[in-house]
């Protein structure tokens, strides 16, 4: 899909720059008010969302010093100016004009009033979305998965682009997309209303819907009586640490004594683990710790990359949580070990 636009360079005020409301950062914090937004509440969303997996506003703190620095930004943001209104909206770059405009009100040394710009003029909403994909999603400032999940659900039911639409615009493929949209609703359908405020809702538990994607998974957790309600209840009480554990799960529910302890209150996948691993070998116990281990390192080094790849997917769960359980005992072997 090519589009013919054109495009000029300008040092825009900041003053007179609006940010975009459809940024999924922002969106979120309209969607939890109906009232007008405070710019206090806009730099509160960009702030919290700034990169997920870290502290919050560590990337945002990062970005400030570093624009502080160097005096100004070296990308110029994308803006989209509405002839008819004469209004300037940010497309993308809204954390960095939020960096400008506070640096303008604390008086910071430097000239902060003004930003360069790549101006498009009366871009229609296609073009407007297709750069968004290409910034955020597969560009070198990416959304944190569930902002992505979100947008491209936005796209996919509110905008009704179709699915080769989208990946036309961002690339990718088109099972990554909609496996983006089916984590995003099920999130959206089963773990957000267990909670009793938006202020719990995590967005870093979105991967772990990804995860129960799996038809495995959702087999397995069928098969069990449990229900995703169960699922997402099980996310908010952290039962799987990290979230690549719930590749276990079928596992864990099939055997019956690490399923009681993975159900006790404060449990988890790591503590039923243990009631997983299949007894080894005839002679094995007999062979030494350090024959043991050289094998296994051997073995680890020359591993198929088709096994690597099942295990993964999580196809192999079994192999998987005695791959893990070996983790946990050879960490907490050298955690000893390495006490003073």
């Amino acid at each position: 899909m090519t589009y013919q636009v054109k495009t000029e360079f300008k040092m825009l005020q900041v003053s007179d720059l609006q940010l975009d409301r459809d940024n999924p950062r922002i969106k979120s914090i309209l969607e939890m008010y109906n009232d007008e937004i405070s710019e206090e509440m806009i730099k509160l969303a960009l702030v919290s969302n700034s990169n997920s997996g870290t502290s919050p506003g560590t990337t945002y703190t990062s970005l400030k010093e570093s624009i502080r620095t160097n005096g100004g930004i070296i990308h110029p943001i994308i803006v989209n100016y509405d002839s008819n209104s004469g209004t300037f909206t940010v497309v993308e770059g809204n954390t960095r004009v939020q960096i400008y405009r506070e640096f303008l009100k604390d008086n910071i040394k430097g000239d902060w009033s003004s930003i360069p710009a790549i101006v498009y003029t009366d871009t229609e909403q296609q073009m407007i979305n297709a750069i968004r994909l290409q910034a955020h999603l597969v560009g070198p400032r990416d959304w944190d998965p569930y902002s992505k999940a979100k947008y491209l659900n936005s796209l996919y039911k509110d905008e009704c682009l179709t699915m080769a639409q989208i990946v036309d615009f961002c690339g990718g493929n088109k099972s990554d997309v909609q496996d983006y949209i089916r984590a995003y609703n099920l999130m959206e359908e089963h773990y957000r209303p267990l909670l009793e405020s938006d202020d719990e809702f995590e967005k870093n538990k979105f991967s772990a819907f990804r995860e129960v994607l799996r038809d495995s998974i959702q087999h397995s957790i069928l098969k069990h009586g449990f229900t995703l309600k169960d699922f997402s209840q099980w996310v908010i009480d952290n039962k799987f640490k990290p979230i690549a554990d719930i590749r276990e799960l079928p596992v864990i529910l099939d055997n019956q004594r690490a399923k009681q302890e993975f159900l006790k209150d404060g449990k988890s996948i790591k503590d039923a683990r243990k009631f997983c691993v299949v007894p080894s070998e005839p002679g094995l116990e007999r062979s030494s710790l350090e024959n043991l281990i050289l094998e296994a390192i051997r073995k680890i080094r020359s591993l198929p990359f088709e096994e690597f790849t099942a295990l993964k997917s999580g196809n192999e769960p079994q192999r998987y949580t005695i791959i893990m359980e070996l983790h946990e005992q050879i960490k907490t072997l050298y955690n000893e070990l390495s006490n003073e």
